[in-house]
């Protein structure tokens, strides 16, 4: 009994834990609409990479309005080198 109780209250907590990343990513892939009118846990309808695609080529990041494609990069850049 006591494994039994420590399992599921790892299970719990690693449900408890995993959601916050469930919902921002199943979020990502929604329309607006479904976002605004739709329940945060449901899975999108009609997914979409656009949000994505806006974020790598077009959002505003600080005064530039080139994505965040360069700063992926960047960051690519530094961690290669440091693992290697």
């Amino acid at each position: 009994i006591g494994r039994t109780v420590i399992y599921g209250l790892l299970l719990i907590f690693a449900v408890l834990y995993l959601m916050p990343l469930f919902v921002m990513l199943t979020t990502s892939f929604k329309t607006m609409d479904e976002i605004q009118n739709g329940n945060m846990l449901a899975l999108p309808q009609s997914p979409t990479f656009d949000p994505w695609i806006k974020a790598w080529g077009e959002t505003c990041v600080g005064l530039t309005c080139a994505g965040i494609k360069g700063y992926f990069w960047n960051s690519i850049k530094m961690v290669v080198p440091a693992v290697a």
